[in-house]
């Protein structure tokens, strides 16, 4: 009897060890509710009005005009901010195609070679991937204009591309040379090297 609660002990923490991460929550965001594809609308639909109803961003940040005043990095923010809060996929509604795929990883999504897209991602709820990503992406608001951002941040990007590219092009085909430089982007670029090994990305 003894040997048989052991192995049944043994048992249930390597399935929890071994067991794909299964996101929680879809999430679907969209400017306005009625557009929805009702293909999709069993997840919970979430708006630039409704937000506040399902995640926190702290006033200073969710308020600065470099979010207020651009309706995709504030479509960002707020993906980054929720998917760290609750996990689960994220699902902007576009003509772009996406096929779920379960992964062991923290985090999975798609890249194009412009960088990870941004319009289907899944993750576990806490991933470090995204709590990092959401945090340096939430810095924007420490600056007066996203053009000061990116300088800021030039020499660490540039040392993305300098040190990470071979690998990482090695690893996914990351076509790093013409990922886009827009903050989502550089914010991406700050914190990836570290957290490269916790993501799959697909084509």
């Amino acid at each position: 009897m003894i040997v048989i609660i052991v192995l049944g002990i043994i048992l249930f923490f390597w399935l929890n060890d071994h067991r794909p991460p299964v996101p929680k929550k879809t999430w679907i965001f969209v400017d306005n509710p009625d557009t929805v594809d009702t293909r999709i609308a069993d997840g919970i639909i979430i708006t630039p009005k409704t937000y506040k109803g399902y995640v926190t961003i702290p006033p200073e940040i969710a308020g600065h005009p470099i979010f207020t005043l651009d309706a995709d990095r504030f479509r960002n923010l707020v993906c980054l901010w929720t998917l760290a809060q609750y996990g689960g996929r994220w699902i902007v509604p576009t003509k772009n195609s996406f096929v779920a795929y379960h992964s062991t990883k923290e985090f999975h999504g798609y890249y194009t070679k412009t960088g990870i897209h941004l319009d289907y991602m899944e993750c576990i709820k806490g991933s470090a991937f995204i709590r990092a990503w959401r945090d340096e992406y939430s810095r924007l608001a420490e600056f007066p204009c996203v053009d000061r951002y990116l300088e800021s941040r030039s020499v660490g990007s540039q040392k993305f591309i300098d040190d990470s590219a071979l690998p990482l092009e090695e690893k996914y085909a990351f076509p790093i040379k013409d990922w886009n430089m827009d903050p989502m982007a550089v914010a991406c670029m700050m914190i990836l090297p570290e957290h490269v090994k916790n993501i799959e990305l697909r084509t």
